[in-house]
């Protein structure tokens, strides 16, 4: 990407918070996904092309680890994970969402429409 890019500026654009942009940033940051540089011209901007940033790198770095419920992260969330039959649905789920974060890129998401969903 060449430039930087204000956090002000992506907020107008996205029309989201930029509160909540500021947050984000700091785990894309942490991830190596995006690079700062403060002052007049500063800004943001990816060190990668957005061909090679997935969407499951940004998922991570901003939230952890992909678990669309709580028995599939480290720590499991009820005393029946060992025997639960849901939890095999759960797990497939999971990777299939995964999966999919994983095969989009920034890149993709940039040419993509409403008529690609």
């Amino acid at each position: 990407m060449d430039g930087y890019v204000r956090i002000k500026d992506i907020a107008e654009r996205q029309r989201i918070s930029r509160d909540y942009l500021v947050q984000l940033a700091i785990g894309l940051k942490n991830a190596d996904l995006i690079r700062s540089a403060p002052g007049v011209g500063g800004g943001y901007t990816l060190p990668r092309p957005p061909g090679q940033v997935s969407v499951l790198d940004v998922v991570e770095a901003s939230i952890g680890r992909v678990h669309i419920v709580d028995c599939l992260g480290e720590e499991p969330g009820c005393d029946h994970t060992e025997t639960c039959s849901a939890r095999v649905i759960w797990k497939i789920a999971n990777d299939k969402l995964v999966e999919s974060f994983r095969g989009v890129t920034l890149a993709d998401m940039h040419t993509m429409s409403k008529s690609d969903m």
